[in-house]
Protein backbone atom coordinates (compact mmCIF):
# COMPACT_ATOMS: atom_id res chain seq x y z
CA UNK A 1 0.00 0.00 0.00
CA UNK A 2 1.60 3.65 -0.93
CA UNK A 3 0.59 4.98 2.52
CA UNK A 4 2.98 2.54 4.15
CA UNK A 5 5.61 4.05 1.88
CA UNK A 6 5.42 7.22 2.60
CA UNK A 7 8.01 9.43 4.74
CA UNK A 8 7.75 13.11 6.22
CA UNK A 9 10.05 15.26 8.28
CA UNK A 10 9.93 17.85 10.36
CA UNK A 11 12.44 20.63 10.28
CA UNK A 12 12.70 23.66 12.94
CA UNK A 13 14.72 26.69 13.56
CA UNK A 14 12.90 27.46 17.45
CA UNK A 15 10.46 24.98 19.64
CA UNK A 16 7.10 25.51 19.24
CA UNK A 17 6.16 28.37 21.84
CA UNK A 18 2.56 27.59 23.08
CA UNK A 19 -0.30 30.62 24.00
CA UNK A 20 0.76 30.81 28.42
CA UNK A 21 3.52 28.40 28.66
CA UNK A 22 7.07 29.10 29.02
CA UNK A 23 9.20 27.98 25.47
CA UNK A 24 11.79 25.39 26.14
CA UNK A 25 15.17 26.15 25.76
CA UNK A 26 16.27 22.87 24.50
CA UNK A 27 17.44 24.14 21.10
CA UNK A 28 20.28 27.00 21.43
CA UNK A 29 21.16 29.34 18.80
CA UNK A 30 22.20 28.12 15.65
CA UNK A 31 20.85 24.84 15.61
CA UNK A 32 18.35 23.50 13.90
CA UNK A 33 15.96 20.16 15.04
CA UNK A 34 15.20 17.85 12.79
CA UNK A 35 12.47 14.82 12.79
CA UNK A 36 10.87 17.07 15.70
CA UNK A 37 7.03 16.33 16.27
CA UNK A 38 3.49 18.98 15.48
CA UNK A 39 3.10 19.72 18.85
CA UNK A 40 6.18 20.52 20.21
CA UNK A 41 7.77 17.05 21.17
CA UNK A 42 11.64 16.79 20.95
CA UNK A 43 13.11 16.28 17.42
CA UNK A 44 15.49 12.97 16.38
CA UNK A 45 18.63 15.01 16.35
CA UNK A 46 19.46 18.45 16.36
CA UNK A 47 22.45 19.72 14.02
CA UNK A 48 23.69 23.42 13.22
CA UNK A 49 21.57 25.35 10.89
CA UNK A 50 22.64 24.33 7.34
CA UNK A 51 21.34 26.19 3.85
CA UNK A 52 17.84 24.83 2.96
CA UNK A 53 19.61 22.07 0.35
CA UNK A 54 21.69 20.67 2.80
CA UNK A 55 18.67 20.30 4.79
CA UNK A 56 16.49 19.09 2.14
CA UNK A 57 19.37 16.41 1.08
CA UNK A 58 19.76 15.40 4.71
CA UNK A 59 16.22 14.86 5.99
CA UNK A 60 15.10 13.03 2.02
CA UNK A 61 18.49 10.88 2.80
CA UNK A 62 16.88 9.73 6.08
CA UNK A 63 13.86 9.06 4.69
CA UNK A 64 14.56 7.04 1.73
CA UNK A 65 16.70 4.98 3.96
CA UNK A 66 13.99 4.11 6.57
CA UNK A 67 10.78 3.85 4.10
CA UNK A 68 12.43 3.05 0.91
CA UNK A 69 14.84 1.60 -0.35
CA UNK A 70 15.78 4.41 -3.07
CA UNK A 71 18.89 5.58 -3.59
CA UNK A 72 19.51 9.65 -4.20
CA UNK A 73 21.39 11.45 -6.52
CA UNK A 74 22.08 15.45 -5.82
Amino acid sequence: MAAEAVGTMGVALSVCALPGVKPSDRLSSGNMELGLGIHGEPGAETAPIASADEVAARILEKITSYYVPLKVNP
